[in-house]
């Protein structure tokens, strides 16, 4: 390997060089008054089949500090444009190391002309630092580099690792279990490998192996932006970068193009010691070479550089690479000719972040070079360097052409998806609302409908198909007194006053009222609670029939669709029914009872739904406990100038998730003959809280994640079961929660709606990208930017609303994510045994407490036994990913 140092004076002094090599370098010593360096006075010396440090008797120290005209090298024609490069090719590949000799130099070479020196302001002079792999790695490099320019304390700021070891810090048992699953989640990386070439065939005839290489230069500014646009690393814009170049250079000269590429990829090791060991992680893992859309393959690239930036994987992988070393050097060269490195490797290398001088003489550029036969990608300083042997890279100018592949790469990587937004349409939507806002408020004395609800009340509200959702506990006792649950309603929700002495549920005792376009909250005058709080026998719906095993998930679906809401009264009631048999409710000891919740959707989200609830039942100081937000916002502490380019960029990191979804069905076609009459199917499968946090800890994933790879992946084998056509990628809506949630009845949630990749049979594969969708989603510039769009509906009249629901339906799938609280419920002296979950959703959809359920008309599943096949897909989707 090389590094050269470009100095703006025609010469550097060769004594002064050696002077500074001998005090800073080989006579320098540590806390110990040891040598630090003592391998730079060494060479290798084979024992037994191994490999010793011996120490050089007759050392020279103006052998390992050079002329370039004393290497015997040619010497550089200057009317060449290339000389630059054919001298670093020269220096690496046709000079060899001596044996008994340590394994560096320093090669001095004067008079270099300006015209090959662009940053120097007259004739320059190369020092170019060589030194054979074994001596050190990059980091400790440019750490003896630092020591020799007299910038030791500075190295910290130059190169400094930026993986971190699990190690590092106290043990704990959360950190001992990443430990023990961390070989499985390499390996999970390192199998796809299996089926990877491990080398590209040549593209050129030549057998005389002269190396190639150019150096282009990409602004830090254009990665910065795309790493803050994609919300990746710097290494995996990197790769991404060199592997699409890579492509279109393949397929430029007629070559096939594997599906999937090695690369090996070296990351630093914390805590480097102050000496010359190689001390990396990192490893090699596969890149779809095949994958056309460059933003894929980006976010792919960046789940692969995640893991091995695990905590627990960094350790991991250096102890894995250490191993070969155990054995004797014939069994390593062995293992070399028979099998050889990926076809790709990437060194990232950061230089120091200030000039450079040596004594007075400025340093004007660095330069990296690796004897690789093969592409390769080095950064330093933004500098992209690649080599190849000619049997790839016939001449330099192909090493050019490549590296401009990767720059068209980066161009399309960082180019911003322009977003018109029709600012005057909304503008005028605004001030008519606002208008007539102030129109309801001091001519009907009313209050608007806040804007994120209005879009949930864009349909019709009393129909059947109203978006309404049930909470149902399971008590463990044969009935529930009304007169009780009645006093509890009124002290604990309709007379609660906030600390301004204001109602704090007002929209309890409120109905709907249409004005101008726009909705209002109309107090209802002669509101009576006991129309709200009912015995299952007042509803007019069908008695159960308790010797059919589906009578509980029938009446969830008969409270749901059958029971439509009333005008001119508030949305919400409750409904008791009492002395259901113990064979349906198997967690009691008893004939239980149930208390259904029951509201339509613009009164009160899911987080909403269990404060009410938790206020009902005397647990309020419970509720932070209970279902916390895990999302943060960006407005939630002091503004900086990082979080305005964040908040800035956010719209366009939006963009490109749900830009897919035009490709995506609005909806799945109907499997089976429904005869339009929309029965609602259903069925709840449990899965152990500790199944899915394995998960979590393998795949080092979100919950949500979990959970839409699970059903997105039983809706996968249900379809392929009833011989439906599956869609390339479907969309779904998955609602997360908003931080700071105000304590009133209002929807107040984020997220969004993102494809999921449906026809991808490996399970690992679609939970990865859909990790990363959901990533996304719960960026802190996403989380606030996601309420913003929903509630921006808000602005246009009830009619545009309900015009576009009926031209644009909502996705085919849904997710809501809800968990109950953390301890068990009570109401008065009664236990609560169970919560079950529902809503009036034509559609699959995934909700809480370690439950997963799903729902859907009868024109997808058929009957509450396909809604059983369904689940149990879900299962054993889980269980694939779990084991």
């Amino acid at each position: 390997m090389s590094v050269t140092l470009i100095a703006d004076v025609p010469a550097i002094q060769k004594e002064r060089v050696m002077q500074k090599v001998q005090e800073n370098l080989l006579e320098k010593r540590d806390s110990e008054g040891n040598l630090q360096f003592p391998e730079l006075k060494c060479s290798l010396r084979i024992f037994l089949g191994y490999l010793f440090w011996k120490p050089v008797r007759n050392f020279k120290l103006e052998d390992h500090v050079i002329n370039y005209e004393d290497t015997k090298l040619p010497l550089p024609d200057w009317s060449d444009p290339d000389a630059l490069r054919k001298i670093t090719s020269e220096t690496l590949r046709c000079r060899c190391w001596r044996k008994d000799a340590p394994l560096w130099e320093i090669i001095l070479l004067s008079n270099v002309p300006k015209s090959h020196l662009p940053k120097n302001s007259g004739h320059g002079s190369l020092f170019i630092w060589r030194f054979h792999h074994v001596l050190m790695d990059g980091y400790g490099r440019f750490k003896v580099l630092m020591q020799l320019f007299g910038k030791f304390d500075k190295i910290s700021n130059s190169a400094v690792p930026s993986a971190v070891s699990i190690y590092d810090e106290k043990m704990t048992w959360s950190k001992l279990q990443s430990i023990c699953v961390a070989p499985f989640k390499l390996a999970e990386i390192w199998l796809p490998l299996i089926g990877c070439p491990l080398k590209i065939p040549p593209i050129f005839s030549n057998g005389n192996k002269i190396l190639f290489h150019a150096t282009i230069k990409f602004p830090m500014v254009d990665l910065k932006a795309i790493r803050m646009k994609h919300n990746v690393d710097l290494t995996s814009i990197l790769v991404a970068i060199i592997s699409g170049g890579v492509r279109r250079f393949l397929l430029k000269y007629n070559q096939d193009v594997p599906n999937k590429l090695g690369i090996m990829c070296p990351m630093p090791m914390p805590n480097h010691p102050d000496k010359l060991p190689n001390y990396v992680s990192g490893g090699v893992f596969p890149i779809p070479l095949l994958e056309t859309n460059n933003i894929n393959r980006l976010r792919e690239i960046s789940g692969g550089c995640s893991t091995f930036r695990d905590k627990s994987i960094v350790p991991l992988n250096h102890f894995i690479s250490k191993l070969p070393g155990l054995f004797p050097q014939f069994v390593i060269l062995t293992c070399r000719n028979l099998f050889s490195l990926p076809p790709l490797f990437l060194t990232n290398l950061v230089g120091p972040i200030e000039k450079l001088l040596f004594d007075e003489i400025s340093i004007t550029d660095i330069k990296v070079g690796v004897n690789m036969p093969k592409d390769g990608p080095r950064e330093g300083q933004a500098n992209l360097a690649v080599s190849g042997f000619n049997e790839y890279l016939e001449s330099n100018q192909h090493a050019d052409e490549l590296l401009e592949y990767c720059k068209e790469e980066m161009k399309e990587l960082e180019s911003l998806i322009v977003i018109l937004v029709p600012i005057p349409v909304l503008c005028f939507f605004y001030i008519l609302r606002q208008t007539v806002a102030l129109l309801g408020k001091f001519i009907l004395g009313l209050k608007i409908v806040p804007l994120f609800d209005t879009c949930l009340a864009g349909e019709n509200v009393y129909g059947k198909e109203a978006l309404t959702t049930s909470v149902t506990f399971v008590a463990d006792v044969p009935s529930i007194q009304r007169e009780r649950v009645m006093q509890k309603v009124q002290e604990n929700l309709l007379e609660k006053r906030d600390r301004g002495g204001n109602l704090q549920f007002p929209e309890l005792k409120c109905a709907l009222r249409p004005f101008l376009g726009y909705l209002f909250w109309k107090p209802v005058k002669k509101f009576k609670l006991e129309d709200h709080v009912i015995n299952y026998e007042d509803t007019e719906l069908p008695i159960p029939d308790w010797s059919d095993p589906n009578a509980l998930r029938k009446i969830a679906s008969q409270v749901l669709r059958y029971r439509g809401w009333r005008k001119d009264a508030p949305l919400w009631e409750i409904i008791l029914l009492s002395n259901v048999p113990k064979s349906h409710l198997p967690k009691n000891s008893r004939n239980g009872s149930l208390f259904v919740w029951r509201y339509h959707h613009v009164l009160l989200d899911g987080y909403g739904t269990f404060k009410v609830l938790m206020q009902l039942f005397d647990k309020y100081d419970k509720v932070k406990d209970s279902v916390v937000p895990s999302t943060l916002s960006i407005f939630d502490e002091k503004l900086t100038w990082r979080k305005l380019q964040s908040i800035c960029t956010a719209p366009f990191k939006l963009a490109e998730i749900c830009l897919p979804l035009v490709l995506c069905p609005l909806k799945i076609p109907p499997i089976f003959n429904g005869n339009g009459n929309k029965i609602l199917s259903s069925a709840t499968i449990k899965f152990p809280l500790a199944d899915l946090k394995a998960i979590r800890m393998k795949h080092n994933v979100d919950l949500t994640s979990i959970l839409v790879a699970i059903i997105s992946g039983g809706v996968r084998r249900f379809l392929l079961k009833n011989n439906q056509n599956l869609p390339n990628k479907l969309g779904i809506m998955c609602p997360m929660p908003m931080p700071n949630h105000p304590d009133k009845l209002t929807n107040h949630v984020s997220g969004g709606i993102f494809p999921i990749p449906l026809r991808e049979p490996n399970n690992i594969s679609l939970l990865r990208e859909i990790s990363l969708a959901c990533s996304t989603f719960r960026d802190k510039s996403i989380v606030p930017l996601g309420h913003f769009i929903g509630k921006l509906a808000g602005l246009f009249p009830q009619f545009v609303i309900l015009t576009h629901r009926n031209l644009f339906s909502l996705p085919p799938l849904f997710l809501a994510n809800l968990v109950g609280p953390v301890e068990k419920l009570w109401l008065d002296d009664i236990p609560i045994m169970d919560i079950k979950m529902g809503a009036n959703i034509p559609k699959d959809g995934a909700r809480g407490e370690a439950n997963l359920s799903v729902s859907a008309f009868n024109e997808y599943l058929e009957s509450n036994q396909q809604a059983d096949d369904l689940l149990e897909y879900c299962w054993e989707e889980m269980k694939e990913l779990e084991s």
